[in-house]
Parts: structure tokens; sequence; C-alpha cells
């Protein structure tokens, strides 16, 4: 309960700093992590593709978005 209640924490957290900077792609890679944490690798992917699209050089949004494709066993995007 505890930790879902961080979970639940932080989400708001992430989108409030999305709300007010929608260009904050660390933020989007966050939020995606989050996703990726419970289990919705669709979210996960959509919010990853966000952080890279606004942030093309970061690093960690594309190998995270690597990790969601492995994970949804797509491995050829990965």
């Amino acid at each position: 309960m505890k930790a879902q209640g961080l979970v639940q924490e932080a989400y708001a957290c992430y989108l409030e700093a999305i709300r007010i900077d929608p260009h904050f792609a660390i933020a989007w890679s966050n939020l995606a992590g989050l996703f990726m944490e419970v289990g919705d690798l669709n979210k996960a992917m959509q919010y990853y593709k966000e952080a890279v699209k606004l942030k093309p050089s970061f690093a960690d949004a594309h190998l995270n978005q690597g990790n969601v494709y492995k994970a949804m066993g797509m491995l050829q995007e990965a």
C-alpha cells in the first residue's frame, strides 16, 4: 500500500512537471519508467517515445525504449 502511494505521488509530480514544461524530456522519461514498473508497457513506450522526440540525444530514454521493446517481445525494434 505504501509503495503504491509513492508511485501515485511520483505520478502526480511528473504530471505537474510536464504541465509546467511540456518539453521537459526527463519528466516524460521518468513517467514512462513508472508505467514500466507497473507493467503498462504501452504507456511506457508512448512516454519514452515522447522523451526521445523532445530530446533525440537522450541516451537513457533510447535505452529504456529498447528495454520496453524487449519486454514486449519486439526484439527487432529493440
